[in-house]
């Protein structure tokens, strides 16, 4: 008869980042389908972006000064981003913006350092690893929407350019445009239908392109290593 301690419970419950995983691919999937109806996406998106921000906060978990950095950088992302379902002022969007940049590219680079510092792969490692390419291609949104708001019509997606101005439900529609145009881009997919078109623009998308695919390419073959050391070990 086996025994449960709750040790061994604990062993088989998800870990933080395989939570979080699931969480963005909700963040992705989820409020598309609520796009034809009034008023979802204005509760829903900010909702799931506001848990994802909060589970990304346990990153900096690993001490003090690191937690009180990504605290301060936690508490603005997440008024902000309640806030701008009100207010399309400007500077709220530019401090919005900001701050969630700073917050997702130290949380990539606390991720990127478990991963690669790892000595052993697991589940929640190799969630770690989607993780950290998931919150990089949702930062390069966030830059993207500050390109658009410091240049205007930097992109156009087939019949206008993109504004981050005008009323809250338009930059609303604006956000969702550039998480979608940043992570097809991460992926290198390329679809066409959203065009940079500014200098500013092309050039962070093209770093993100090559970015993504350097990322997969250098974080495949660790966890790859790992997992044929430890095979190999035992």
């Amino acid at each position: 008869m086996r025994h449960w301690t709750v040790a061994s419970v604990a062993q088989r419950l998800p870990g933080n980042y395989t939570i979080l995983l699931s969480l963005l691919l909700a963040f992705i999937l989820i409020p598309p389908f609520f796009e034809a109806g009034p008023g979802h996406n204005s509760i829903i998106i900010p909702l799931l972006l506001s848990m994802v921000l909060l589970l990304t906060l346990r990153v900096f978990t690993e001490g003090r000064n690191q937690f009180l950095i990504g605290l301060a950088l936690a508490i603005p992302s997440l008024l902000g981003r309640w806030a701008i379902i009100f207010t399309a002022n400007r500077t709220l969007l530019i401090v919005f913006s900001i701050s969630w940049v700073v917050f997702l590219l130290l949380a990539v680079i606390f991720i990127l350092h478990t991963v690669l510092t790892a000595r052993r792969v697991t589940y929640d490692t190799i969630s770690a690893a989607i993780c950290g390419y998931l919150l990089f291609g949702l930062m390069c949104s966030f830059i993207f929407a500050l390109i658009e708001m410091f240049y205007p019509g930097s992109f156009f997606n087939g019949a206008a350019t993109l504004k981050m101005h005008g009323a809250p439900g338009e930059i609303h529609k604006e956000v969702i445009e550039f998480i979608y145009f940043s992570l097809v881009t991460l992926a290198s997919v390329g679809y066409g239908d959203i065009t940079p078109l500014s200098p500013p623009a092309r050039a962070v998308a093209a770093i993100e392109g090559i970015s993504g695919q350097f990322y997969i390419a250098v974080l495949i073959a660790r966890l790859v290593s790992l997992h044929s050391s430890r095979w190999g070990s035992e």
